[in-house]
């Protein structure tokens, strides 16, 4: 959760929580999250990739949860503003697996 307000010109607030955010869901759900990026197929856009795995277990085969993000999009101005999105997404999705293990909602 962001410790600071936020507006949509704050580069470095949204960036230091993205930071606090991945800590956060490091220490919440013992994962360790892994950054990647690469070139979309479409031109000028970015891939966002984060991944969790278990604590100690960064070279499984397949990560706990993942979640990718576009940018630029039409959703989110800045990439400061992206990466922290992507950030509270993961978590999310870490957290609806712990309260249904086996996939029941």
């Amino acid at each position: 959760m962001a410790r600071h307000k936020l507006s949509s010109s704050d580069g470095e607030g949204f960036l230091r929580a993205f930071h606090d955010s991945l800590r956060d869901t490091e220490s919440n759900h013992q994962v360790e999250v892994i950054i990647t990026m690469r070139l979309s197929d479409r031109k000028g856009v970015v891939v966002v990739v984060l991944r969790a795995y278990k604590a100690g277990e960064r070279d499984a085969a397949y990560p706990q949860a993942q979640y990718s993000r576009e940018y630029p999009t039409a959703a989110v101005g800045s990439f400061e503003a992206a990466l922290y999105q992507a950030s509270v997404k993961l978590d999310h999705i870490l957290t609806q697996q712990e309260l249904w293990p086996m996939g029941k909602a």
